[in-house]
């Protein structure tokens, strides 16, 4: 389809070009740098207090990402996605284009896949040089199990951003206004890397279950369906459900105190799969909505 592929190489010449994009870029890369080096020093630090040792498979360079990806690496989705469409809108370039003899449906899959390829890239290769400097400062071995689990880490990272990426190329869609578009969505950021569900789900769980404990046979016991219903709530939120996510993966080990002793039993991986379904479900599936959304909205509604 050669309109489809004139409009994604458009796509990626247009940020390639957009300062904002690559000032917003730049930052996060610098951070990730910085926090691979903190990452690295500190490890060696827990190794010297005998925390750790250079034979473990340890990715604590995650704990370090996480959250610089849920706020810089939102902004650098959020600034490309609202860009790819109220700027070609502002300056007039949307309509020119609608004009030429290119479907509106391949107008926007081009954007999409424009976007997504653009993200993947800059996730790998941040998180590449971020690993690179870990391994660098922390002078311990990459093995096949750390690949794995950084892998799927970085996976995980691209589908969070590609929620972001769609959540703002949606909104630009629905509001024509620039700067109410921006200030939108840097609202739902703030609120979705809030404990604003968290508290929501304590409220919610007070009025449908009652107290958060209870006496039964005269022993103090916790009420577990509203624990239950707190903790769908609070990890509703993409942002969330990436976070304590991700951290497991890092974490090759579990602990348990028996009595004074720790003691350690392996975290495999299908194990954090299958305890954290619903917030890998989630990341899945908000960008296929939001792409989705996209889409449709594009084809049948005049956005220009």
């Amino acid at each position: 389809m050669p309109g489809l592929s004139l409009i994604i190489r458009k796509e990626i010449s247009d940020a390639v070009s957009n300062r904002t994009f690559l000032l917003s870029l730049g930052v996060l890369i610098f951070i990730l740098l910085f926090s691979g080096y903190a990452a690295g020093i500190q490890f060696q630090q827990y190794i010297s207090w005998g925390i750790y040792d250079t034979t473990g498979p340890y990715l604590t360079v995650i704990a370090y990402l996480v959250p610089n990806i849920n706020l810089l690496g939102a902004l650098v989705a959020v600034v490309y996605g609202f860009n790819s469409i109220n700027k070609e809108r502002t300056e007039g370039s949307l309509k020119v284009m609608l004009s030429y003899p290119i479907f509106r449906d391949q107008v926007m899959l081009g954007k999409l896949l424009a976007g997504l390829f653009i993200i993947s890239i800059v996730t790998v290769v941040s998180f590449t040089i971020s690993l690179g400097v870990f391994l660098w400062f922390s002078n311990i071995l990459l093995k096949p199990d750390m690949i794995l689990r950084y892998s799927i880490f970085t996976l995980l990272t691209i589908l969070l951003l590609s929620g972001w990426l769609g959540i703002s190329m949606l909104l630009s869609q629905v509001f024509k206004d620039p700067k109410t578009t921006l200030l939108i969505m840097f609202l739902v950021v703030g609120l979705l890397n809030s404990n604003l569900f968290s508290y929501v789900g304590q409220i919610l769980s007070h009025i449908v279950y009652g107290s958060a404990y209870y006496l039964s046979n005269g022993v103090v016991e916790y009420n577990p369906q509203l624990g239950a219903l707190s903790t769908f709530i609070y990890y509703l939120p993409p942002p969330q459900g990436y976070q304590i996510v991700s951290y497991n993966i890092a974490m090759p080990y579990t602990y348990t105190f028996i009595g004074n002793q720790m003691v350690y039993s392996p975290n495999e991986l299908w194990n954090v799969f299958v305890n954290y379904v619903y917030s890998i479900g989630i990341l899945i599936v908000v960008p296929i909505l939001t792409f989705v959304g996209n889409y449709l909205l594009f084809t049948r509604k005049d956005i220009t």
